[in-house]
């Protein structure tokens, strides 16, 4: 076994964590749009959308509704950790750069 040079080991870490991170921010966009896309749903929901008062009644759209707010804001404070996670790599990475 060669022995590797520990700069550029954690060089290749850093490199790798900071792409996985690119790609954890990625998936939590789409996650996000996903999420802002099922409110806009919900609130389309009207009452002369709703033709039957059993299946959609006024209580049923309220949960819905809160339900994919609720989510939409988990998705959100998903992506904005997983953003700054960002930091730590890229800093790592202009700090063996030097």
């Amino acid at each position: 076994m060669t022995k590797q040079d520990p700069l550029t080991v954690a060089r290749q870490m850093a490199a790798r964590t900071l792409e996985l991170v690119r790609f954890e921010i990625a998936d939590a966009w789409k996650a996000y749009g996903e999420a802002k896309a099922a409110v806009g749903e919900v609130n389309r929901i009207s009452r002369n959308d709703r033709h039957d008062r059993a299946i959609s009644s006024d209580r049923y759209v309220v949960r819905r509704r809160s339900a994919a707010f609720g989510t939409m804001n988990r998705r959100r404070g998903h992506f904005l950790r997983a953003h700054k996670a960002l930091f730590a790599p890229e800093a790592a990475l202009l700090a063996l750069a030097n």
